[in-house]
């Protein structure tokens, strides 16, 4: 059995050592590494590599570990560091490189990860990678290395912006003068159940929408309002500056 390290034990960290442990791997094949020395300990003990720290710190952890991982495979969770630039801080222009883009549900094998293998890492590797994180929820390829970054703003952001959304429904339960409690419940199960439907049922997203929001009803009425008020544009525009920023923390790098 491969040993794990991981690199970095912020948020994603944990959850991805969380999943790892809840699908069945052993707690004494992972290793975790939150600082410069257990960092080249761990890695010096490990074949497959996971970097979970922050994107303006990969060139300085990459470079203090360059002599300990020519023959080992190094999976980035790092937003908008590219292949390219891993393998620029490695010195190793041969170096095995895996960049995924999982999210915090994986702590619970409920997340949607990206993946994107440089032309080093072969077949039989890749789909052990796969295999892994399989069991930490859907893993999705990326034809080309950009893709991660709509990625990134849809899958990695994803759970807060929908986490938003399940605060407003809350908030709008109390205000109509429910418990926080029953506005929790009812806005987590209308969440749960609408997800359920979807994926069991044929109907898109918007045959859901137009088959409980009878004409002139009052679904209707709410969903109305949110069109006047250019929700819709709004919020597209507000992924659009996710996106952006990825763009310029490409460039800062």
């Amino acid at each position: 059995m491969n040993t794990i390290a991981i690199i970095g034990y912020g948020h994603l960290g944990k959850a991805l050592k969380r999943g790892l442990l809840r699908s069945g791997v052993q707690k004494e094949l992972i290793f975790v590494a939150n600082n410069q020395k257990a960092t080249k300990k761990v890695v010096s003990s490990s074949d497959i590599i996971f970097l979970t720290v922050k994107p303006k710190v990969v060139h300085e952890v990459v470079y203090s570990i360059k002599d300990l991982i020519s023959d080992k495979l190094l999976i980035s969770a790092a937003a908008a560091v590219s292949v390219s630039q891993i393998k620029k801080s490695s010195g190793n222009k041969n170096l095995k490189i895996i960049r995924i883009m999982p999210n915090i549900p994986i702590a619970y094998q409920s997340g949607v990860i990206g993946l994107y293998a440089n032309s080093y890492v072969l077949p039989t590797e890749k789909k052990k990678i796969v295999r892994i994180l399989a069991a930490l929820g859907s893993v999705i390829e990326c034809k080309k290395e950009s893709e991660l970054d709509a990625f990134t703003v849809l899958g990695g952001s994803g759970p807060a912006i929908a986490a938003f959304c399940i605060m407003l429904l809350i908030k709008a339960g109390k205000k109509l003068g429910l418990s926080k409690q029953v506005s929790e419940q009812i806005a987590l199960q209308t969440c749960k159940g609408t997800i359920t439907v979807l994926q069991e049922s044929r109907q898109t997203a918007q045959e859901l929408q137009q088959s409980v929001a009878t004409k002139g009803g009052v679904t209707d009425s709410i969903l109305q309002h949110l069109h006047e008020q250019k929700i819709e544009q709004q919020f597209v525009e507000s992924l659009e500056l996710g996106y952006d920023k990825i763009k310029r923390i490409k460039t800062a790098l």
